[in-house]
């Protein structure tokens, strides 16, 4: 039978994947907040909604989606988080797996998102994003997210032929 330790410690091991788990879908809302009717948000709602985007990572956080770009730092993923390369977007993010390791994680998480480029092609794009996040002061922050794309493809063409976005 387990001691009271060892279950409070299985206990906050939990309430912290489910933080984890709570912080990376606030901040894929965040994301898909941007967006109303198709539209790109205007510059000053944007802002908002970027500072806030901004607070959930650490300060020398870094921000790496690919062709997309890669920022690193608070104030950079501000800067990122400002515009957007679409005019609209949707985020699915299922399979989470995450490992703690004390006031650390590492996790990783299934994308699939629905999105219209600036041009208004309607694509599909699907990666593996893959973060590292620590513990401050009784919160969770990000401290390193990477996408890694397995494709990105206009919507008429699917996803069984590779495609690139040019």
């Amino acid at each position: 039978m387990a001691t009271l330790a060892e279950l409070e410690k299985r206990i906050r091991n939990l309430e912290d994947i489910e933080a984890i788990k709570k912080l990376t879908i606030r901040a894929l809302r965040l994301a898909d907040s941007k967006y109303q009717d198709g539209v790109l948000k205007g510059e000053k709602e944007l802002e908002i909604i970027a500072r806030e985007i901004a607070s959930l990572y650490s300060e020398n956080a870094t921000l790496d989606l690919g062709e997309f770009g890669k920022v690193k730092g608070k104030q950079a993923i501000y800067e990122r988080h400002k515009t957007s390369p679409f005019n609209f977007a949707i985020h699915f993010f299922v399979m989470p797996e995450i490992e703690l390791k004390g006031d650390t994680a590492s996790g990783s998480w299934y994308l699939l998102l629905a999105a219209t480029l600036k041009n208004n092609t309607a694509v599909w794009m699907s990666a593996i994003e893959n973060y590292e996040y620590a513990k401050v002061a009784d919160s969770w922050l990000f401290t390193y997210k990477k996408a890694d794309f397995i494709f990105a493809t206009p919507y008429d063409q699917g996803w069984a032929k590779k495609s690139t976005l040019d």
